[in-house]
């Protein structure tokens, strides 16, 4: 099944019931699934306008996959480089959405408890409040956040006490910023990343 949609329905409507029809165009194959209006524009992103006789003066493709609610991320850590750099990464992905920074503990739990994000992407060495404390707090001030630590400590014990305080992934420092955006995506749909980190006995659920 092709993942890219036409939609049809005029502006103002609501996307249930009957539609008013528009005669579409014929596709241009070599336009890498845009769709162009009747004045030859594109029209990613805007509703379908319907012109005289049906004729459609606006289109749009649909990715079914970033239809649906961006992933609402929270970025802490105290370097302002990282953190630039960081929300920079994660802003660029169609269905990622940085929904603030934060340069200690204190004011990620703070921020966390007012924006509720998806997912906060949290440094253990702040300061204020450290990771693993902040990560005690978020579970109980915004409970249906998760959190992926980044840390530049490796150590087995660090990773444990990040993931007893209600962490559901660790990654260090030195990952790929791939890496780091599949590991949002992992702790958002409900998975543990960076948990072979830890030894054989730790619980993996």
């Amino acid at each position: 099944m092709n993942p890219r949609v036409h939609t049809n329905i005029p502006e103002g409507s609501v996307a249930m019931g009957s539609q008013r029809a528009c005669k579409l165009p014929p596709t241009d194959t070599n336009s890498g699934g845009l769709a162009f209006g009747a004045n030859g524009a594109a029209a990613i992103g805007r509703p379908l306008v319907c012109g005289p006789g049906g004729a459609p003066s606006q289109m749009k493709y649909v990715d079914e996959k970033s239809a649906a609610a961006p992933v609402r991320v929270l970025i802490a850590d105290d370097h302002p480089m990282i953190r630039w750099g960081l929300a920079q990464v994660v802003s660029a992905e169609p269905d990622l959405e940085v929904v603030g920074t934060a340069e200690d503990g204190v004011r990620a739990v703070e921020l966390a408890e007012r924006e509720h994000p998806d997912v906060v992407l949290l440094d253990l060495s702040m300061p204020e409040l450290d990771g693993v404390t902040a990560a005690e707090q978020l579970r109980e001030r915004s409970p249906d956040t998760r959190v992926l630590v980044l840390s530049s400590h490796p150590q087995e014990s660090v990773v444990a006490a990040a993931f007893l305080a209600g962490a559901r992934g660790y990654l260090t420092k030195d990952v790929s910023t791939a890496d780091v955006l599949e590991g949002i995506r992992n702790v958002h749909a409900g998975n543990i990343t960076g948990g072979e980190r830890l030894g054989p006995d730790w619980p993996r659920g």
